[in-house]
């Protein structure tokens, strides 16, 4: 900047010299006279010549200072945090608070971990096992589980979707609390589900526990299906679409209960088990079904209960005043194990079996597992 001042300051000192030069008298000029003139001349030639190049080297200077200025606005715009940026996100944003507390808790101590926000989907994907208490399992609950195989859960109401997320769920241990409710819809997209245990809580004082099941969602894989409790499912209001969503269905344990108010003590109550309950299991090899054992029932087998079930090996059915007709077990060529409990009557009654069960003469009378039944070996 110095250099360019002096320039300009060394350029105005000729320019008056050759005017001081030219303003004197008007007679010719000595020799000397012209050639200093000359010289004035091309100095300040020379030194216009170096404004012009001063000049656009200062103009270059500008529009490179301008780009460097503008370049550091831009990245000063970067770097200065915004409303929204002043708040630091966790790594995976709200991570798992938004769940139920008590799987957050689960997933918090299987994860070894304290900070619900700190918990990522990657990490979701090491747990392959949980065991949760809770009284409402909602939607989400579960969610990006993927890798889970096993759930151990006690729960009092369950809403539909609850279990959606889960897609390598082998196995789940269900406990439902005293009157609670499993809502339709409630096991949808449990593709990979091959074994299933439900199950009542123990009853507070003398109360019965008792759970309402809705028609099972299509579970594709579903292979086991075991239902313990007090009173699992009422036999009255037993739907024949119950099992219809299990097309790979090979073994069931179901507890049939009775709906029967203090004011019906003496009243006689006739059971009848829907005829078509099995008839999407085609794969069923092990039915166990255990009727409530009250005073003043009556349990009624369909004939027709087993029709499609030729690949059944083992059926047991306990339950005193229990009506089994004589034809139905006929077509159930691969029977192995038939138990059925006595009647309290003390009434044989003669029960029919195809000559290629592997029980044909073989099952005695009077043995352990068919009192009260005389077993007839009959030709299909």
């Amino acid at each position: 900047m110095k250099r360019k001042f002096a320039a300009a300051a060394l350029l105005l000192v000729l320019i008056l010299m050759l005017t001081l030069a030219c303003s004197g008298d008007e007679t010719p000029a000595a020799p000397d006279a012209d050639r200093t003139q000359e010289e004035l001349l091309r100095t300040i030639e020379r030194m216009s010549e170096e404004m012009d190049s001063l000049k656009q080297e200062m103009e270059e200077s500008k529009e490179t200072r301008d780009v460097d200025e503008a370049s550091v606005q831009e990245d000063e715009t970067t770097l200065t945090p915004t409303p929204e940026m002043a708040v630091i996100p966790t790594p995976s944003g709200p991570g798992i608070c938004g769940r139920s507390p008590e799987v957050q808790k689960a997933i918090l101590e299987d994860l070894k971990v304290n900070l619900c926000r700190a918990v990522t989907e990657g990490e979701l994907f090491r747990i392959t096992g949980l065991k949760v208490k809770m009284d409402t399992a909602n939607v989400g609950d579960f969610h990006g589980l993927v890798n889970l195989d096993l759930l151990v859960a006690e729960i009092k109401d369950i809403e539909p979707g609850a279990f959606s997320g889960m897609t390598s769920l082998e196995a789940m241990d269900l406990t439902v609390y005293n009157y609670g409710s499993i809502a339709p819809g409630a096991f949808q997209g449990l593709d990979s589900l091959e074994n299933l245990l439900i199950k009542t809580s123990k009853p507070d004082s003398e109360q019965e526990n008792t759970l309402s099941l809705p028609d099972f969602d299509q579970l594709p894989s579903l292979k086991h299906l075991e239902m313990k409790g007090v009173q699992t499912l009422y036999a009255e209001t037993v739907s024949d679409k119950l099992l219809a969503n299990l097309p790979s269905l090979e073994s069931i344990e179901m507890l049939l209960a009775v709906e029967k108010n203090e004011s019906d003590r003496d009243t006689e109550i006739e059971i009848h088990i829907p005829e078509g309950l099995f008839a999407s299991n085609r794969m069923l090899k092990i039915a166990f079904i255990e009727i409530e054992d009250r005073e003043g029932t009556t349990a009624h087998i369909p004939e027709g209960l087993f029709r499609n079930n030729s690949s059944l090996e083992e059926v047991t059915m306990g339950r005193r005043n229990l009506t089994v007709p004589t034809n139905t077990f006929q077509r159930l060529t691969k029977l192995e194990e038939l138990r059925l409990d006595e009647e309290q009557d003390g009434t044989k009654r003669e029960i029919n079996l195809s000559e290629k069960s592997p029980l044909y003469n073989k099952v005695k009378y009077g043995d352990q597992y068919t009192q009260g039944y005389e077993v007839v070996n009959a030709q299909d």
